[in-house]
């Protein structure tokens, strides 16, 4: 969870448990991944942009 959150949780609520859904916790990495994929995906040369098309979905693909 955001660190803005947890603090208002914690400032509102200091006796409260935090509890994190799978969503969270699962979603966290996958967006840093697809910002990872999408700058190498941006700077990279014609040839890579070639090759990474669909690559989101390889990396995301529940194997």
């Amino acid at each position: 969870m955001s660190p803005a959150f947890m603090k208002s949780v914690w400032g509102n609520l200091p006796d409260a448990a935090v509890i994190i859904d799978h969503f969270h916790v699962v979603r966290l990495p996958i967006d840093r991944l697809e910002g990872m994929r999408r700058a190498v995906f941006a700077q990279g040369p014609q040839e890579v942009k070639d090759t990474s098309r669909g690559s989101r979905r390889l990396l995301l693909r529940n194997e």
